[in-house]
């Protein structure tokens, strides 16, 4: 159904009675009035606009409605006050955060998955290759989050995407917030859920492989700043040239999600033996933060090669593997 309903009435003509309308210039499809989240409908004026519109209410009763204003859609949403206090917070979710918390949930799933294989290798002292379980789990993230938030998972991403592809820059702060809010998260999910194995593998051995579990560390003995500089700005350009390429050629999110599995499989054996593969700074941070909550000690922010070197290696690997990508493979 691609026709769209030029005025008001034939949109109310197929909308429940119990739904207020806020009136819009915009015209308005069937898809995108039937396409909302489930429970009451919003209805949102002037979506496609780029700045806020007051609207007028149609069958208005003001003891029964509250309006909201969504600055980031230009919209006004009309909500009834009556509805149960989790479909209005399910509301706004959907209305105002909902790329942020998909995106957010969307880190949790692949770190939390990642975090509970690496630590499981390092407890049963098998020292598996868990590159598939890492590409696995980017997998599964990309192609729940792929048609809401794009499915960046990582802050050198989003700023390539800001930099080379006009990703919003008011989004930027945002999606980097809830990258390491889901990195945290992930961190204290994962640790819980093996605490016990944790504790019996420290009575016996160090803590230093549980922490390279987690975070950017020099895996052998020698590796300086240098390495680790090389190591993450290699796997964040290689990684950043099958984004955009991925992004150019706009396959499914069932495509996208499977090729982007793969690229992290192939990242992860290639480099993870040095560094740890992380090339994500929200990961890193918000997982050592993590850790210095459970009860970690501070010498997790006095490694200076893994937190100046990883961070600057990632960022502008990312950076010139965009500027790479655009110069030599877009004709």
């Amino acid at each position: 159904m691609s026709s769209s309903f030029g005025n008001n009435k034939s949109i109310n003509s197929v909308l429940p009675k119990s739904v207020l309308l806020i009136s819009s210039t915009a015209p308005v499809s069937p898809a995108s009035v039937l396409g909302t989240a489930p429970g009451p409908l919003l209805i949102l004026d002037g979506v496609k606009s780029k700045r806020p519109r007051q609207g007028e209410l149609h069958q208005q009763a003001p003891e029964d409605l509250n309006v909201h204003s969504d600055r980031r859609l230009g919209a006004t949403v009309s909500m009834p006050v009556n509805l149960h206090i989790s479909n209005r917070t399910r509301s706004v979710i959907h209305g105002i955060l909902f790329e942020y918390v998909v995106e957010a949930a969307a880190v949790f799933i692949q770190l939390a998955i990642g975090f509970c294989a690496s630590i499981a290798a390092v407890t049963n002292k098998s020292n598996p290759d868990t590159s598939w379980i890492w590409g696995s789990a980017t997998m599964i993230a990309t192609y729940l989050s792929g048609n809401v938030s794009c499915a960046h998972l990582n802050s050198s991403i989003t700023i390539v995407l800001w930099f080379y592809r006009g990703f919003p820059k008011r989004k930027v702060p945002r999606y980097l917030g809830a990258q390491f809010l889901g990195a945290f998260l992930a961190t204290i999910a994962a640790y819980s859920l093996c605490y016990q194995s944790i504790e019996r593998y420290l009575t016996t051995s160090s803590e230093n492989l549980i922490v390279s579990s987690f975070v950017a560390v020099q895996y052998a003995v020698g590796i300086g700043p240098a390495t680790v500089f090389i190591t993450e700005f290699m796997g964040a350009l290689f990684l950043a040239v099958m984004v955009l390429a991925v992004d150019d050629k706009s396959p499914s999110t069932g495509m996208r999600s499977i090729i982007f599995g793969l690229v992290v499989v192939c990242l992860h054996a290639a480099f993870a033996s040095q560094t740890g593969a992380v090339f994500n700074p929200s990961r890193d941070l918000g997982t050592r933060l993590a850790l210095l909550a459970l009860g970690y000690d501070s010498d997790l922010f006095r490694n200076v090669t893994c937190l100046c070197w990883s961070y600057l290696g990632s960022i502008s690997g990312a950076l010139i593997g965009g500027l790479l990508y655009d110069l030599v493979f877009v004709l």
